[in-house]
């Protein structure tokens, strides 16, 4: 009878210990976050501020062509719609040309457009049809 108390008491002490808390949090954190240090040049990508591309109205880069400098990653658009031969800059790892002129991706869209370019569009069913496009 004994045993039975102490291990009911046993048991009770371990509810009451493991349900009790185990200090309140104070105005500092409990754990210690460690900064994350930058990576070194070694490991670093380098990503151009400034990319040249070069849209053309006709196919084979026929005049009229209009190039220009973009940013990375942002949305531009194409006002008329008139773009039959894209090509990107050297420094372009590669361009989305988008259908809408919002760069909302849908099925049929052409990503990875990379230099040399595309001399003519008509063969990927893009010609005329580009609205907008954003490179990287």
């Amino acid at each position: 009878m004994k045993l039975l108390s102490a291990a009911i008491l046993t048991l009770s002490l371990a509810r009451t210990i493991a349900a009790s808390p185990r200090g309140r949090a104070h105005s500092k954190s409990h754990f210690a976050f460690t900064p994350v240090t930058p990576p070194s040049d070694e490991f670093s990508i380098k990503v151009p501020s400034q990319l040249f591309i070069i849209m053309c109205e006709n196919a084979e880069f026929a005049p009229p062509c209009d190039g220009g400098y973009v940013s990375p990653g942002l949305c531009y658009y194409t006002p008329h719609f008139g773009v039959s031969a894209v090509q990107p800059g050297q420094d372009i790892s590669g361009c989305t040309l988008y259908r809408s002129n919002d760069c909302d991706y849908a099925d049929g869209d052409l990503p990875n457009v990379a230099y040399p370019g595309i001399a003519d569009l008509t063969a990927d069913g893009f010609n005329d049809q580009v609205g907008s496009f954003i490179c990287y």
